[in-house]
C-alpha cells in the first residue's frame, strides 16, 4: 500500500496526512511524523478535516512529544 501510495503521489497530488497515516499503520513512527510536519507545513486541509487530535489512525503518536507540539503550531493544544 505504501509503494502503491507513494507512486500516485508523484502523478499526482497526495495528501502528506495520507501517507503518514500508512507510516503510522507501519509503525514507523519517524517517518510518521516527518509526513505530519510536511502535511502542517503544506498547510494540509487534511489535518483540520480529519481532526488531527481525535483521528484514531493517530492514536498510537499522541503521546510523542512531536505529536503535541504539532498541536500547539496548529493551535489544536
Amino acid at each position: 500500500m505504501l509503494n502503491a501510495v507513494l507512486e500516485l503521489s508523484e502523478h499526482r497530488y497526495v495528501s502528506p496526512y495520507r501517507i503518514a497515516i500508512v507510516y503510522t499503520g507501519l509503525k514507523e513512527t519517524e517517518k510518521a511524523f516527518q509526513w505530519l510536519m510536511k502535511a502542517y507545513q503544506d498547510r494540509s486541509v487534511w489535518l483540520i478535516h480529519l481532526h488531527l487530535k481525535v483521528d484514531p489512525r493517530l492514536k498510537t503518536l499522541h503521546s510523542d512529544p512531536r505529536f503535541q507540539e504539532i498541536l500547539r503550531l496548529m493551535n489544536f493544544d
